[in-house]
């Protein structure tokens, strides 16, 4: 080694020395640049908990569906298959936490499952037991004795013109305040289509189950719900409970 390396060599051990027993780097002295410690990004993936949707299976699937009945929604079976059941209740949640409904459980839908905000009512009335339809969020509040008993995700009408036989109307879902007047058991061969236990609330409109119930209005006018909740519906519905067809959440 030479003369002046070995000076070099002392002299930076010097400096070590002193900010060893100081406590720090001596001013005007540059410090050498400290390794950062840099995470694997598989590491980091494995970490974060995964998203969960249409085709999944697991018990992460199950503990989905465990929480949406604890909350009032209809996911079909817990079985912790993600089928179309499990998919039109988180639609239904999300729309109650308005949140971007895709029925995807990403991280904004697992916080809001996790800590949701109260479901309140969709309208003004009070009545302990009622319907409550919500055109604009297409979702339907199902209350007894004051309580929210179901909540779930429905199709309206499509608000476009149609024709039938020659006679032509516009597919709405008429806002307003009604009555459970008449009930049909089982599967009814309507005019414009099938209806499962329809429920009728004003002239020929209905709440009845459905095989197709889209994530957008595409309905006649009836209020179409997914067919696995039209088979129970029509028990937690009393003759003349009170329907109230809305446009917009309150709140």
């Amino acid at each position: 080694m030479s003369p002046l390396r070995a000076c070099a060599r002392a002299l930076i051990t010097a400096v070590l020395a002193v900010a060893a027993v100081a406590g720090g780097w001596p001013a005007g002295v540059a410090q050498p640049p400290r390794a950062t410690a840099v995470e694997d990004p598989l590491l980091v993936a494995a970490r974060r908990p995964p998203t969960i949707r249409l085709g999944d299976h697991g018990v992460r699937v199950r503990r989905v569906q465990r929480r949406l009945v604890q909350l009032r929604f209809d996911p079909g079976p817990v079985d912790g298959a993600y089928g179309p059941k499990t998919r039109t209740a988180v639609w239904a949640f999300q729309k109650s936490q308005r949140l971007p409904v895709d029925g995807v459980v990403g991280p904004r839908t697992r916080r809001r499952l996790a800590h949701p905000r109260r479901i309140g009512p969709a309208s003004s009335s009070r009545r302990p037991n009622r319907i409550e339809i919500d055109k604009r969020r297409q979702l339907m509040l199902l209350w007894r004795n004051g309580r929210l008993r179901l909540a779930t995700h429905i199709s309206t009408g499509t608000g476009r013109r149609y024709c039938h036989r020659g006679h032509c109307e516009r597919a709405v879902t008429p806002i307003g305040r009604y009555r459970v007047f008449r009930r049909i058991r089982g599967w009814r061969r309507a005019p414009l289509g099938l209806l499962f236990n329809p429920l009728y609330f004003n002239g020929g409109i209905a709440v009845h189950g459905a095989r197709r119930v889209p994530h957008r209005p595409a309905s006649h006018g009836c209020v179409r719900v997914p067919l696995h909740i039209g088979r129970y519906l029509p028990r937690l519905v009393p003759p003349g409970m009170h329907v109230r067809v809305t446009a917009a959440q309150r709140g």
